[in-house]
């Protein structure tokens, strides 16, 4: 807080803003009904009251109930890349690291490698382990972001493992269990984040 770090759990601004270690997740909540979670490494899940529906934007999407629609402009058009989605709501900033489209070395997703990994050895384990959730959890959108990820990063097996860990513990919040995912997938629990 303000550049001071504090142990959790820790309560500010009088009570209206919560963070605590919850399981192997770091939670932030606030008094409107705000959710933040973040598994200390890459997976981060922003929650918000249903008095919400259709009207947020921005990296959240647009919580209109239609998972087709959720990466778009602020004048409602859809985007087609996740970088350009990204560069779209971009505040304006001088920021060192701060790009507006990629120069140099810019990862490419080829369709042959798309398909690789919207298959079942990759991503589409997603449609398969989602049939216990399916009618609670969309797979949809994590389907594309797990292929994304995928082809940025050469089909990277953590980076698989992250994504279908990211479904499974989506459904298990809905009550629903995914067993025996990372023997199938071959992804073993990590034990911490140094």
């Amino acid at each position: 807080v303000d550049s001071v770090l504090l142990p959790l759990p820790v309560t500010l601004l009088d009570g209206s803003l919560h963070v605590e270690e919850r399981g192997d997740q770091a939670v932030l909540e606030s008094a409107f009904g705000l959710r933040v979670s973040y598994d200390w490494a890459w997976h981060l899940t922003i929650e918000v009251p249903s008095s919400y529906f259709g009207s947020t934007c921005g990296l959240c999407g647009n919580f209109n109930g239609n998972s087709q629609d959720e990466i778009t402009f602020s004048n409602g058009t859809v985007v087609t890349t996740v970088w350009g989605w990204a560069s779209g709501w971009k505040t304006d900033t001088n920021e060192e690291h701060s790009y507006d489209a990629c120069s140099g070395y810019c990862p490419e997703c080829s369709q042959d490698d798309r398909q690789l990994y919207q298959g079942d050895g990759y991503c589409g384990a997603l449609r398969t382990l989602s049939e216990s959730c399916q009618d609670t959890v969309d797979h949809a959108p994590f389907l594309r972001a797990c292929t994304d990820e995928l082809c940025l990063n050469h089909g990277r097996r953590n980076r698989l493992c992250q994504a279908l860990s990211a479904y499974t513990s989506e459904c298990q919040k809905h009550a629903v269990n995914i067993t025996d995912w990372r023997q199938m997938m071959g992804c073993r629990k990590s034990v911490g984040v140094c």
